[in-house]
């Protein structure tokens, strides 16, 4: 019998393995599909993030090398593009590099998942139901997609989940000091990563202060408050003073923000993102998700069965660090973000997905060893699961779908985007001074093919937060005399330009403005893809926007 015992003995740890292989198999196929990185520019924030690690990698400094001037970086926290720039010193060549930073972006896939995972089962959940939101997780749209650019998102988020496995240990356990200094290291991580993170300053220690333990509350806030302080004083030391539209976008969040900001415009800005929430809400289950009512009634349904397993497991575990972060983060995306959307609401996926599987978790397996407590709370959780078994359908075969067609689809279109553009990129290098500087939507792709001076049409703050049809229209017709007022020579439009959701209807408009424009020169045209050179002819006096002085 010792044999079939030894024999066994190794399962335990050799079932979650397969599990866990089985779990990334998605997101690695996709990784070995996806080498050179079709999807780069994409977000715009990548291509930023990655000329900005050349820029450190070839010791530059923190800066924006796409822009005239090349300022310091001072919109984008630096440790996502100081890892980045292991990748330019790996390997100093544009695109090849590319396959070693898609290696680095999908690093955070396995570690995402297993700190999903530990955080799953911390929170009471059975190991099946951990598992089943592991393996959600891992065909999520968004994961997969993340896992596949090198946005800084995944790893954000794996930070974040770190950090609050870290705090709720220090809150349970005797000598927790450590554990806690160690949650304010990681929030440190985690907003050095991404700007977002900023309400681990406050939702850190106040959960320590709840159940007054002062020491650890003291030892996590010091690390992320040396963080927000050192990075703001680095910032405060080397902004652009430049007033003008184009230098606040790039190097100022909050001055961006606040041009022609009132208070009638704050108040709409955060209607319009409480409206927004509940369909980013639902764009977390099912990206691209319509508004049939089918959809939105099991999307609500399992909103609300997150919220209320969510509420459930810190009543019965005590552990609040992730809820009192995602209330704080909630109320900063409404105030902040002209246009909320699914993906910043990414990071709190795992929390609403650990509330659904709480109900699940409380509507199949009994309240009591005896099989009793059939009380009113598990009658509705029974309840709830019944309404989302039509979900779960769904998620699934979306899931599939992401898996096997869209995403892969997805890299497809963008490799075809990028086969497209590349001769026009050829074409700029060959034809143009290097001093030239473009008005182009892809800015940082441009730059990184080419190294020519690019940023694209930056609108106005008030004009996205209004969304009236009338001023988006204007500025559209206004990309002639934006790109002379800025002393931008040339100006390039493909067939994907305008990205923000709804603006896609303008890209007639504005092939037919630059066609029309007077003084500019159609100089290339591929594959609708076309350069306009500025040969200097005056503009209609109408068109030429408001400078801000410099």
């Amino acid at each position: 019998m010792r044999p079939l015992i030894a024999l066994r003995k190794p399962w335990p740890l050799l079932l979650p393995a397969i599990l866990f292989v089985l779990a990334l198999a998605p997101s690695l196929a996709l990784l070995l599909r996806a080498t050179d990185m079709p999807l780069l520019g994409r977000f715009k924030d990548d291509a930023i993030y990655f000329e900005s690690a050349r820029s450190l990698a070839t010791g530059s400094g923190y800066r924006i090398p796409s822009l005239p001037g090349q300022p310091f970086q001072t919109k984008y926290p630096p440790l996502w593009p100081l890892i980045l720039s292991s990748v330019w010193r790996i390997n100093p060549n544009f695109p090849a590099n590319l396959a070693v930073a898609s290696v680095l972006a999908w690093g955070a896939v396995p570690a995402y998942l297993a700190l999903a995972w530990a955080m799953f089962v911390r929170w009471g959940l059975r190991r099946a139901a951990a598992w089943f939101a592991v393996f959600v997780l891992a065909c999520n749209s968004l994961v997969l997609l993340f896992g596949a650019m090198i946005m800084a998102d995944l790893w954000f988020s794996t930070a974040l989940l770190a950090c609050v496995l870290c705090a709720e240990r220090a809150a349970f356990a005797d000598h927790g000091y450590r554990y806690a200094l160690l949650a304010g290291v990681l929030a440190a991580v985690a907003f050095l990563t991404k700007s977002s993170g900023l309400p681990l300053l406050a939702s850190l220690p106040i959960c320590f202060l709840l159940r007054r333990q002062y020491r650890r509350a003291a030892l996590s806030f010091a690390p992320v408050f040396a963080a927000v302080a050192s990075w703001n004083l680095w910032v405060r030391a080397h902004v652009s003073h430049s007033s003008d539209l184009v230098s606040l976008y790039y190097t100022s969040y909050l001055g961006y923000y606040l041009r022609g900001l009132t208070w009638h415009n704050f108040l709409h800005v955060v209607s319009i993102n409480t409206r927004l929430l509940f369909s980013s809400l639902r764009g977390l289950f099912l990206v691209g998700a319509g508004d049939s009512p089918f959809e939105v009634i099991l999307c609500s349904v399992a909103i609300f069965a997150g919220v209320l397993g969510v509420a459930q497991f810190v009543k019965r575990t005590g552990c609040w660090q992730y809820p009192a972060f995602a209330a704080i983060y909630l109320v900063q995306l409404i105030v902040w973000n002209p246009i909320l959307n699914s993906r910043l609401l990414f990071p709190l996926l795992p929390l609403l997905l650990a509330g659904i599987a709480t109900q699940i978790t409380d509507a199949l397996v009994p309240a009591s060893a005896d099989g009793s407590g059939w009380r009113l709370n598990r009658t509705a959780s029974i309840a709830i699961v019944g309404l989302l078994a039509p979900l779960f359908l769904l998620v699934g075969v979306a899931s599939c779908g992401a898996v096997l067609r869209s995403v892969p689809n997805s890299l497809a279109q963008g490799r075809r985007e990028t086969a497209r553009n590349l001769g026009a990129y050829q074409w700029i290098s060959a034809h143009t001074p290097a001093t030239a500087a473009f008005v182009a939507d892809d800015d940082g792709l441009l730059y990184l093919y080419t190294g020519r001076s690019a940023v694209r049409q930056i609108m106005p703050a008030v004009v996205l937060y209004t969304w009236q049809e009338d001023a988006l229209e204007n500025e559209v017709r206004a990309l002639p005399a934006y790109a002379r007022a800025f002393h931008f020579q040339y100006v390039m439009l493909t067939s994907t330009d305008l990205t923000v959701a709804g603006m896609e209807r303008f890209r007639p408009l504005l092939k037919e403005t630059m066609s029309r424009a007077p003084g500019f020169v159609c100089v290339y045209e591929s594959g609708g893809t076309e350069i306009y050179r500025d040969d200097g002819a005056p503009l209609p006096a109408a068109r030429r926007p408001a400078r801000s002085a410099s």
